[in-house]
């Protein structure tokens, strides 16, 4: 802003004296000269010398302006440290004559005992110890005695049959008696399972061709019935195990274990005279 100011200043004064400069000097008697009415007005001009023009020129020149880029520090020079010693001043004291040692006289009364050497440990006696007795040897338990087996009626039976088989072998032919035996295997329960569901999906089947369909929401409900089946496939008794949720499909699959009637016989292998069997219905 300051230069601003300054460099509008110079200008003005610039200006102000090439005004006085054209002012100050007379019109010059050679130039050239006006004709008719207005030749009075006419102004002749001549140029200035070379002098006036460096004049105005150093006039109208800015002035120059020095930048500072950093503030030189001043060096102070340091006063030097001034290292002052003071003598110490050394009082030695005077020696003090210590007085001669007095001799204890109790140290020197009392009379060197001698300590006799600890006495050596007795070493107890070893006691023996009696040898111990030798453990006698338990008595055998007695065997108990076995009972003999109770003959079964069923193996009194068969025997029984077997004289009359024989009997009539005698009588008839020699071949009737030796037919008459029955041989009774038992499953393990493995097999038995795998014969049960063998048989549980065919009476299943049974009962599925007697189903009947039920009105209103009955579909995807399942009905667990627990069935009583002799081994020549009769139907001894039925009942509901698992409800399905709904009456109308409890029932519906009691009905139909009752419409099948018979079933298809034991297989071979199941002996028992009958089997409960839980069938799942589903409608």
């Amino acid at each position: 802003m300051k230069r601003w100011a300054e460099f509008t200043g110079f200008l003005a004064l610039a200006a102000g004296a090439h005004l006085l400069i054209f002012a100050e000097f007379p019109a010059v008697e050679d130039g050239q000269d006006a004709g008719g009415i207005g030749g009075q007005a006419v102004v002749t001009l001549r140029g200035a010398p070379a002098s006036m023009a460096e004049v105005i020129e150093d006039w109208t020149r800015p002035p120059e302006v020095t930048l500072i880029d950093q503030m030189v520090p001043l060096h102070v020079a340091e006063a030097p440290n001034a290292k002052f010693r003071v003598a110490a001043t050394i009082t030695v004291p005077p020696k003090v004559e210590q007085p001669p040692r007095m001799h204890d006289p109790l140290a020197e009364a009392t009379p060197q005992v001698e300590t006799a050497p600890p006495p050596k440990p007795v070493p107890k006696p070893v006691v023996k110890k009696p040898p111990e007795p030798k453990p006698k040897p338990k008595p055998k338990a007695k065997p108990k005695p076995q009972e003999k087996a109770k003959p079964s009626t069923r193996n009194t039976a068969a025997s029984s049959g077997q004289d009359v088989q024989k009997a009539a072998g005698a009588g008839g032919s020699a071949q009737a008696g030796a037919s008459g035996k029955v041989d009774v295997k038992t499953l393990s329960k493995g097999k038995e399972a795998k014969l049960r569901s063998i048989w549980g999906a065919k009476i299943r089947t049974r009962v599925e061709r007697r189903k009947r369909s039920v009105s209103g929401k009955a579909k995807g409900r399942v009905a667990k019935v627990s069935i009583t089946v002799s081994n020549s496939g009769q139907l001894l008794g039925v009942s509901l195990a698992k409800s399905s949720g709904m009456d109308k499909v409890d029932q519906e699959a009691l009905a139909a274990v009752k419409r099948a009637g018979t079933f298809p016989k034991a297989p071979k292998g199941m002996n028992r005279p009958s089997y409960t069997l839980q069938l799942p219905i589903r409608f």
